[in-house]
C-alpha cells in the first residue's frame, strides 16, 4: 500500500505536468503572448513571515477543576516565493509549531485565459474562512464549523479557471496519516461581484476523501487552539467521507459579512453511516474608515494607514456531530477587537462562550478570552 501511494504521486506530477503542456500549447499559440515571455524574462524573489503570541484565559468546560490560563506560540511562519516573468513561481511554506514542518512547497504555472495549475503540497480549497490564511481571520480562529472538515495539505494538483467576475477550481490529493492513505479530490466554484466600497460572492464547494477503512473522528477545541479538545467522536473506520459546503461574504463599506454551511457524510459498511452538520456567521465593522479586502473568495491583509484600524467582530458558530447516540452538539458564539497598525502588527482580543448541548458533557458550558500578538514581516 505504501509503494503504491508513492509511486502513485509520482504518476500525479507527471499527469500535471502533461496537464499543464496541453494547456500551454492551448493557450500559447499567439504571437504577443510568446513576445511577453521574452519581454519579460525577470526573476523575483519574495519573502514574508508572521509570529503569533496568544495569551489564554480558560473557564469551566475547558478545565473543569480551575480557571486555567497560559501564553502559547500559536504560530511562527516564514514564506518563500520565486517567481519568473509572472508565468511561473516556487511558494514555500515553513512553520513552527513545537517543530519545523513545510506547510507548502508548491509549484504555480499561470497561463493566459485566467488558467492556473498547481503542483506540490499545498492547502486544499474549501469555503472562504479554511482557505484564507489564520493571519487574515477576523477572530484569532477559524470557527468550530470548521472542524467537521478533515482535509489537510497533501500533495496534488489543482486546476483554476476563471470566467469573468466567476471562478472554478479542481483538485486531486493524496495525503497520509499513520494508518493507510487517503485519496482527496475537491471542486470549488466561486460567483463574486466588486465595486469600490461593495463586494458579494457566493461559493460551493465538494470534497471526498477516500480513507481505506482507516479511523475518522470529529475533535473540537471550541475555537481556541489551546483548549483540550474534550469534545469528539468515537473513532469511525470510515470506507469515505464526503464534504458539502456552501459560503457567501458581503461587504459594504466598514461593514463586511460571512456566512458558511456545512454537511458531512461518513460512510462506512463497518460501523454504519452518520451525518454531520454545521454553521457559522461572522460580522465585522470598522469603526475607522478601513475595510477587509476580499479577493476571489480569499481575506487578505488589511491595509491601514498611518493611524490603527479598528474592528469589532463576532462569530456565531454551531457544529452538530451527533449521530447513532455518539458525538456532541455545540455552540460558540464571540465577540471581539482588532487594532491594525501600519499592515504589520495586529492586536486581536475575543471573548468566546461554549454551550454544549448534547453528548457526554451535555448541559455544561465555558468561557475563554483570547489575545493574540501578531507580527507580519
Amino acid at each position: 500500500m505504501r509503494i503504491f501511494h508513492q509511486y502513485s504521486f509520482v504518476n500525479t506530477v507527471l499527469t500535471a505536468s502533461t496537464l499543464a503542456s496541453i494547456l500551454w500549447s492551448h493557450v500559447a499559440l499567439s504571437d504577443n503572448f510568446m513576445n511577453s515571455i521574452f519581454d519579460a524574462q525577470t526573476l523575483e524573489f519574495n519573502a514574508s513571515g508572521t509570529i503569533m503570541e496568544d495569551y489564554t484565559y480558560l473557564h469551566k468546560a475547558s478545565s473543569p477543576n480551575d480557571a486555567a490560563s497560559q501564553w502559547n506560540t500559536r504560530r511562527g511562519s516564514l514564506e518563500v516565493g520565486m517567481e519568473y516573468a509572472n508565468l511561473i513561481s516556487l511558494e514555500l511554506d515553513m512553520a513552527y509549531d513545537d517543530d519545523i514542518v513545510w506547510r507548502d512547497a508548491y509549484v504555480n504555472i499561470n497561463l493566459p485565459k485566467k488558467w492556473e495549475v498547481n503542483v506540490g503540497k499545498m492547502k486544499q480549497r474549501f469555503g472562504i474562512s479554511r482557505t484564507s490564511s489564520l493571519k487574515n481571520q477576523l477572530s484569532p480562529e477559524r470557527p468550530m464549523t470548521l472542524e467537521l472538515l478533515g482535509l489537510d495539505r497533501a500533495p496534488g494538483i489543482s486546476v483554476e479557471k476563471g470566467f469573468g467576475n466567476s471562478l472554478l477550481t479542481a483538485g486531486y490529493y493524496e495525503a497520509d496519516n499513520s494508518e493507510s492513505p487517503r485519496i482527496n479530490s475537491s471542486l470549488a466554484s466561486y460567483l463574486y461581484e466588486s465595486a469600490d466600497t461593495d463586494y458579494w460572492m457566493l461559493g460551493a464547494s465538494f470534497a471526498r476523501e477516500d480513507y481505506l477503512q482507516s479511523n475518522y473522528r470529529v475533535k473540537s477545541t471550541a475555537a481556541t487552539d489551546v483548549m483540550d479538545d474534550f469534545l469528539r467522536t468515537e473513532k469511525i473506520k470510515a470506507d469515505n467521507v464526503e464534504y458539502f459546503g456552501i459560503s457567501g461574504a458581503w461587504q459594504s463599506g466598514p461593514i463586511t459579512l460571512l456566512g458558511e454551511a456545512i454537511k458531512t457524510n461518513v460512510n462506512s459498511t463497518l460501523e454504519g453511516d452518520r451525518t454531520y452538520s454545521g454553521a457559522y456567521v461572522q460580522t465585522s465593522w470598522f469603526l475607522t474608515p478601513d475595510r477587509h479586502r476580499i479577493e476571489q473568495g480569499v481575506l487578505k491583509r488589511v491595509r491601514s494607514t498611518a493611524r490603527p484600524a479598528v474592528e469589532l467582530v463576532s462569530t456565531l458558530s454551531t457544529l452538530d456531530a451527533f449521530s447513532r447516540n455518539d458525538g456532541f452538539v455545540a455552540d460558540t458564539f464571540g465577540v471581539g477587537l482588532n487594532v491594525y497598525f501600519l499592515d504589520h502588527f495586529k492586536i486581536m482580543t475575543e471573548l468566546n462562550q461554549l454551550q454544549i448541548r448534547k453528548g457526554d458533557y451535555a448541559d455544561e458550558s465555558g468561557l475563554s478570552a483570547v489575545l493574540r500578538l501578531q507580527i507580519a514581516f
